[in-house]
This record gives C-alpha cells, structure tokens and sequence, in this order.
C-alpha cells in the first residue's frame, strides 16, 4: 500500500481481524520434476481459500525448496486473483539429491502447526558439475526401481495435441467453466521417477488437516509486507524504504509494539538493493537490518534418490544444455507481464535528457547552463536543492516552506551535494516534478529524480541517513504467450521441452468453452515427451491431463 499511511492506520486492525478467519492453500505446478544445479524452476502458483476457489487476497506467495538438510533455495511469487507465475533459481553447488518444493502465503504461515510437506511436491537435482550429495539422500543401483505411474486424468478438460511440425507442437485446451491452468512439455529421460499428486489431491490434503488459529498477523493484502529491524537515535515517524531505479517504490515506515518497522509495498520485483533513509533532515546514524519472511520449512520425508549407469546419456545432455548456457529456455514460450504500479510522483511536467545537450564535466556547469528547475543554495550544511514549484494560480516559485524531494534513481538523497559532486556523465536524465507532496507527517515542495544509465544509485554513497540493504523481490511475473518462438537448431540433444508456465493474463484464464491454442516449442528430437496440464475452473474443480506423446 504506497504511502497512504492514513488509509493503512483505519485498516489495519481490520485487516488483522479479517485474518483470524482467512484461509489459503497455495499450490505449485513445476515446468518439470528435475533440473541441473544453477537451472531455474519455472513455477506456476495457485492460492486457493477455504471454499475451494481462488483466493483475491493474498499479493504474494513465498516459495521453499528445502531437503533433508533445510531450505536450499527460496523466491517470491507475485499474485493477483489467486493465480501467479515465476522462477526460483537453484544455487549452483546444490548437492545431487531429491528436494522437496512448497509455497504458503502469510496467511498459511501464520497457522499453527500446519504442516507445508502436505502440499509439497518431489523434485530431482543432479550437480553435473560436482560430486556432493544430499546427506543420506543418494543410492547407487545397478538398475533403477519403476517409475511412478502417471496420475489419472479428472476434471472435464479437453486437450488436444498435435503433430511436431518444424520444431513446434500445436496444442488446444477447453474447458467447461472459466479455469486458469499449467501447461508443461518436456522430454523423458527416466528421471521423474517420484510419485507427485496431482493439484488436485494436493488441495484435498491441505485441507484435511485440522484447522489452526491463525496469530494475529498483518497480511500482504497489497504486497509483501517488510520488516525491518532499526536501531539508533532517529525520528520512526520519517523512515522510508526505497527501491533503486522506480520512481514508485518508496515506502513509508510504521513502528509497530514489538519494535519492529513495517514497510507496507504493492511488492518489489527482481533481486536488487534497497534503501532505508531517515528523512527527518537530522543527521543521525542508524543500523537496520531486514527480516527473512521464510519460515524454513523442516522435510518429514524426502525419497532416496536413485543413480544408475542407464542415466548416463541423459545426464550428459543435461550437462551439455547447461554448459552451453541455453539452461533449456530456448524452447520457452513466456513473457513477462507488465507490472502494475502505482505512480508515487505522478507524471513529470519536465525531463531533461542530458545527451540532448552539452555533455559537461561538472554537475555544477549543468546546473548553471540549462538545469533552471532547481535552484543551488549554499550554507554551513552544504548543498541544498530547490525545485521550482506551480502553485494553484500557475505561478513558478522557488520560495518554499518546506525541502524539496530530492531522489537518484528513485531512492531520497538527504545530503544534496552527492549528487552535486557526482559525475554527470553517469545521469540519463532528470525529471522534474513541481507540486507538492505529503507523505505522512513529511511534506516536500517539488521533487526530482536524477535518473542514471545503470539505474542502480551508479556507486553513490547516501550518506548516515541512509542504509543500503541486498533484498529478494518477487520474481516478475510470467504468462503464456502463445506466440512462437523462433526456433533454435543448436537446441541440444536430449534437452527436455519446457513449455510454458501457466496461463493466467492476470487472473482471467481460459473462458469457459472457449478454446485456448499454443504452438509449444518441442525440438523435433527423438525421444519420449510428456505434455501435463493442470489447474482448477474459477470455482475449484480441479483439472489434470497428462499424455505421453
């Protein structure tokens, strides 16, 4: 919830109050059931609430994938009606080994005593590169055990698949009621040899478990909620957080009793830097430290894993993909989808790109040649910046009552002459913004943002007011396309064909009766393919297809 701290203090008892009785189950469809260290799962969510239909209030769904040894790899899946899609990227010395995958929204997190192995599924890592295993997790056999049997097929879906023609494969679902599903393609080479439920079953589980209290939480009804520890001598009221090169991540901090701040987002993409500042204009150091929202979920039960001599080829093919960096995304058909962010500043009324003018060697020559929206005054403290303002009447004035908001790269800088001495060379542009803004109990006259080519604050220091911090955002989020790629024929033998994630165009899904069609990139090797479908109608009828093609 972007900076309407007012609206965020009438809410948030109600919020709290409405999780004591909200339920959600989040269930994960996987682009396959085993990958090479390094490789990235494509994941496809679905948060359910306790009638079985997707659930609206949840904005984000935290992803574990966790072995005997404890969580291995983590990530963050943005939702929007219940439906979300993304990647969780394996380490790259991850041991050989079966894992097992689980996502849970705060909500589900936050009941006591559930057990997040019920809605898990199997997945099976082999390090090409290494030789370490998962403690006691690996046997080798001279023969592998059967494979598991393929799940039945349910729900009234009807999938129709055709033949392999230059390297794509056609592909028609209809279903009898609105449903959003996964679609999956890849090449068996005897690896998926683990029983997984189908999302159907795995939803029957979860629920069967007793129902718990949830704790008296503030949820991610908007977005990941932040917590952060910060210790020093500063002003709670004017602590934000900021995320380099949006405009529109800064959020503002809430104190809460047990002396943790709160920063309530609308979710931060991509692994990134973030900053917390005090802009109380008080110069004060502080120490601040981020909370991990994983709960790091313990593993009852995590099959042995089989190695065999009859592995061997496809191991190396697996190998081959890695190594020659195609990580088997060249048979994807995903884009992401344009994230939805409300605009703090609002539209800029002048933008200054410094590669239409004199490029110059000094901040302080732009400024006098043809940056005339902000006004350099010196004191004692330094530099400080004045953005000309419009008042009501159309009236440009640098008199203020109030400091100007001064950003690089969307990130507030307190101390005005780091961007003053930094080298404008690194500047893109400049955007000027001429109203003012309130944010909670600190009000500013103008605002700019100085916007530089790498969009990542470019090295600058901000100062004592300010901490930088490594966070894990959400990953963006995916949907099908459905729209041919062009064909790679330096595909590698042997690699699997990852089709697409999920099908979601922000929660809408395939209409009832209509009539979804994807050209699926498939090499045209040799080989077994599986195709896999799966997912739930809009009111929780679960679906699953699955062929050997």
């Amino acid at each position: 919830m972007k900076l309407r701290y007012l609206a965020i203090l009438a809410i948030f008892s109600c919020l709290a109050m409405t999780a004591q009785e909200k339920r959600e189950r989040t269930l994960l469809a996987t682009d396959r059931s085993f990958y090479a260290a390094g490789e990235s799962i494509k994941c496809s969510a679905f948060c359910l609430d306790a009638e079985g239909s997707y659930s609206g209030f949840s904005s984000i769904a935290y992803v574990e994938v966790y072995g005997n040894e404890g969580t291995v790899a983590t990530g963050k899946i943005s939702l929007v009606n219940g439906r979300g899609g993304g990647s969780v990227e394996l380490p790259s010395d991850i041991p050989t080994g079966n894992y097992r995958i689980a996502a849970y929204t705060t909500t589900n997190k936050n009941e006591s005593g559930y057990d997040f192995n019920t809605t898990s599924r199997v997945i099976t890592v082999f390090n090409t590169s290494g030789t370490a295993r998962e403690k006691n997790g690996v046997k080798v056999v001279q023969e592998l055990s059967p494979a598991a049997s393929l799940p039945h097929n349910s729900g009234n879906l009807r999938v129709n698949v055709g033949a392999v023609e230059d390297g794509f494969l056609p592909v028609s679902i209809t279903a009898d009621k609105d449903a959003s599903v996964s679609i999956s393609v890849w090449k068996d080479e005897g690896f998926a040899r683990y029983d997984n439920n189908s999302l159907g079953t795995l939803a029957k589980l979860a629920w069967k478990q007793p129902t718990a209290k949830v704790r008296n939480v503030v949820e991610d009804y908007d977005g990941e909620v932040i917590y952060a520890r910060i210790s020093g001598s500063i002003d709670s009221s004017a602590i934000f957080l900021a995320s380099p090169g949006s405009r529109s991540d800064i959020y503002r901090g809430k104190m809460l009793q047990d002396g943790r701040t709160a920063f309530f987002t609308d979710n931060i993409y991509g692994d990134k830097d973030v900053a917390i500042i005090s802009l109380s204009g008080i110069p004060a150091a502080f120490d601040a430290s981020i909370e991990s929202p994983f709960t790091g979920i313990k593993a009852d039960f995590v099959p042995t894993m089989e190695l065999a001599p009859s592995m061997k080829d496809g191991l190396t093919a697996l190998d081959a993909a890695l190594r020659i960096g195609k990580s088997f995304d060249a048979d994807t058909l995903y884009s992401a989808l344009k994230v939805r962010k409300l605009d703090l500043l609002g539209p800029w009324q002048n933008r200054y790109v410094l590669d239409d003018y004199t490029r110059f060697v000094t901040m302080r020559e732009v400024f006098i040649e043809y940056l005339h929206d902000i006004r350099i005054d010196r004191d004692r403290d330094g530099v400080n910046m004045i953005v000309k303002t419009v008042d009501v009447k159309g009236l440009a004035s640098f008199r203020h009552f109030a400091p100007s908001l001064i950003l690089l790269d969307g990130v507030p800088v307190t101390d005005h002459s780091i961007i003053y001495n930094l080298d404008p060379m690194l500047i893109r542009s400049v955007e000027i913004y001429p109203s003012n803004y309130s944010f909670g109990t600190s009000f500013f006259c103008g605002a700019a943002n100085f916007v530089t080519f790498a969009g990542n604050l470019s090295g600058a220091q901000l100062g004592r007011n300010s901490r930088i911090l490594s966070f894990r955002g959400a990953s963006v989020p995916m949907v099908y396309s459905a729209a041919k790629a062009a064909y790679d024929p330096d595909f590698p033998a042997g690699a699997p064909a990852k089709a697409v994630r999920h099908k979601d165009e922000r929660g809408q899904g395939i209409p009832a009766g209509e009539t979804f069609d994807a050209d699926v990139v498939a090499p045209g090797l040799p080989g077994n393919y599986v195709i896999t479908v799966e997912g739930f109608t809009s009111d929780g009828v679960p679906l699953f297809y699955q062929q050997k093609l």
